[in-house]
This record gives structure tokens, sequence and C-alpha cells, in this order.
């Protein structure tokens, strides 16, 4: 318990009688000193006093009975039971006096001053202290010096952007979601005119498959894509680019990140809308052409691609949903793709590359009208199925290295 200050004149008045301490009081309540004279409290050092400067301060250079240092007439009382001590312990008086960390005038101990007046308070960062649990304390809450405002020593992973990083999501980084990579480092291209500037730069950042917040996990995005007042493909760059991405993948760039390994942890459970916009080789007919009509077949359009001179599957807005702004099965299909492990079952009819399978759509004809070109079942080789009803997820890229 602290102990509570009582002065004999805060206790009975003023006393008389006192063993040569005490031996006068005057009508008005100063205290006479031994031998009659002196009277402590005029603010006159007279005989027998050490000092008087003629206030009621206990704590300050001159006491309640004119002597210098501690009182020497204090009682101290406990703050149960009634036992006292004698002498300049001042502990439990509410202020801070010499030898004391703190004294907050009460009898909790459990709080952040003891009642022995030694501080109980937390350790502190920032207060230039290396306390318990920190590494380091350079005395500020600067985050990016050599010692962190969290008084930790800079990290990569400690979610604090410092010198030599270019980014930092703690222990986010590398995951999901994440727009940093494991090491702190975005992807850096080669500046050498010998070397191909973009060899080693990443192509995929990041899977969206929540439009209420795209930074965290979901189920999926329905076929019309909409974030923030927006629709269709601008919705889906909002999105990547709100968990640090550029845009929305497309089907060359998928190819070319899943041949550098970077999809290769893609979630099993979730199945990803494709976005194509170039001609993909017809997996069905798989044979060399020279004009549309040499590439004729079941649930495919007649195309030859121009360039390659093979029958392909030609890109169109019915493989898109319309650009994704088309909701219901009645006219558009919706290409996607899944892992191989995809746990959904619906592998079957789709076209397997590496890691991945693809389900194309090979009549991607839209018109908005026409329901002759729509391709319900998802698992028959050419078709992708209907858009309604879906949610997948959106694979978001880095921008493009030129």
């Amino acid at each position: 318990m602290k102990l509570k200050t009582m002065t004999w004149l805060g206790i009975a008045g003023c006393f008389t009688g006192v063993a040569a301490l005490i031996s006068a009081c005057g009508s008005d309540g100063q205290v006479s000193a031994s031998g009659g004279s002196a009277i402590c409290g005029n603010a006159i050092v007279e005989a027998g006093e050490e000092c008087d400067d003629g206030n009621s301060n206990d704590s300050d250079g001159c006491t309640n009975v004119c002597g210098k240092g501690s009182t020497s007439s204090n009682m101290q009382m406990s703050g149960s039971g009634g036992s006292t001590s004698s002498g300049g312990n001042t502990c439990g008086n509410g202020k801070l006096d010499q030898g004391e960390d703190c004294d907050d005038g009460n009898d909790v101990d459990s709080d952040t001053c003891h009642n022995n007046c030694t501080s109980n308070a937390p350790t502190t960062c920032g207060n230039g202290m290396v306390d318990a649990g920190e590494e380091c304390d350079d005395g500020n809450k600067v985050p990016d010096d050599e010692c962190t405002n969290v008084c930790g020593k800079p990290a990569c992973g400690d979610g604090i952007v410092q010198k030599g990083e270019d980014c930092d999501d703690g222990k986010n980084n590398g995951e999901f979601g994440s727009k940093c990579p494991k090491d702190c480092m975005n992807p850096k291209m080669a500046t050498s005119s010998t070397v191909d500037p973009c060899m080693g730069a990443k192509v995929f950042a990041a899977v969206v498959s929540n439009s209420a917040n795209p930074a965290t996990m979901g189920s999926g995005i329905a076929s019309k894509w909409a974030y923030n007042g927006l629709e269709g493909l601008q919705a889906g760059t909002a999105m990547c680019q709100a968990v640090g991405a550029d845009h929305v993948c497309n089907y060359d760039e998928v190819v070319k990140a899943e041949a550098n390994g970077e999809l290769s942890a893609l979630p099993d459970g979730l199945t990803y809308w494709l976005h194509r916009t170039t001609a993909v080789v017809n997996p069905v007919l798989n044979k060399a052409c020279a004009v549309d009509n040499d590439c004729t077949g079941a649930n495919t359009l007649p195309y030859c691609d121009p360039v390659k001179k093979m029958c392909a599957y030609k890109a169109g807005a019915g493989g898109r949903c319309n650009d994704w702004t088309y909701p219901t099965g009645h006219i558009s299909d919706g290409e996607w793709l899944a892992t191989k492990n995809n746990n959904a079952g619906k592998n079957s009819g789709g076209v397997t590359t590496g890691n991945l399978v693809y389900h194309f759509d090979g009549d991607t004809f839209y018109d908005g009208v026409s329901q002759s070109h729509l391709c319900k079942s998802e698992t028959t080789l050419g078709c992708s199925g209907a858009c309604a009803g879906a949610n997948r997820a959106i694979l978001c890229c880095f921008p493009v290295c030129k």
C-alpha cells in the first residue's frame, strides 16, 4: 500500500509539548520552533530554523517545520490498518518526490504505479531504451530508418518499405492478392542492348475473386463484371489495379506466364475467366488451311488463321460474354480455364497445357440476338458453357514489358 503523508498540523491542528520539536503555537496556527522565539512560516529565518519560505508547500526546498530537505516531522500512515512510519518517505502524496519513479496518490497496486512508487508502466517503443521484446530503440517513431517504429531491425516482411525494397506486404508477400513478391523486389528489366529487356520480367500479378473487396479471396466474379460503378472490362481492370496489378491478363499472357512457371500455384478450387482476343489453333481439326472453308467442323466457326495458316478458334465477343457485360445464358458463352487438379470435375472437354485446362469456345459469334451460336456444354471440346450462373476468378497481369 502507498503510505499516506499526514503532518502533525494536518492531524490535530496545533500540538504543544512534543519533546522539544514544537514548543509553542500562535493563535494563527504558526509553529514556534524550540526556544519559543522563532515562528515557522513567517518567511523570516529565525534561531533554530534552517529556512523559512513562508508557504505550506512541504515538497519544495523548505519543509513545513522550516527544515531543508525531506520533512522530518511527517507522519506516514498506510492506506489500511493504520500502521505508520516516520521519516522522509512521501510515497502516496500524489507528487513525484526524490527517489520515486512515480506517485499517483492511490492504493491500487496493479495500475501503472506500484504502491512503493516504482513504475509498473509497459515498455514503450521510442523511449530510447531497448526494453524486453525490442530489437532496438532509437528514440523516434520513424518507420524506415535503422530501427523501425515498432522497435525492430529493418527486414523484408515487416510490412514497412525500407531502403532497398520496392514493396513490403508483410507476411502476405508472395501470396495471392499481394502486390509484392517474397523478396520485396519488383521484377527488374535488363538494360543492356545485347539482352532482351523483358527477360526475367514477370507477367502474372494476382488473382481477383471478390468484387466487393478485390484484395481478399472470394468465390468468383459473375460474367457481368461490376466494380465501383464500372462494368465489363473496365471493371476488371479497376479490380486488378486495386490489388497492385495493371490489367486483366489476356490469353497470350496466360500462356506466357504458364510457360514461365508463374501459374503453378493457382488455387485448384477456383475456375478462371479467359479473356481471349487472338485466335488459337483448333484442336479438333488441327490441320493446315488456305481459306476459312477449309475449316468446317462441329461446334466451330469456319476460320483459317491468316498468319499460322491453321484452322483456328476465332476470337470474339461471344466467347467473352459480350466483353463481360452479359449476365444470362441465352446468346453468349464465356471461355474459361482451370487447374489440372481442379476439384470441380469439369475438366473433360478442355484442352490441357501443362498445369492448366482451357475451355475454348469454337463459335464466338455474337450479335445480341441469335441463339444458334450458344453452346451450353462445358464438357464438349469446342464448348465453353453459358455465361449465366458461373462465378469465376480473374487473372491480373503486370504492365506489358516493351
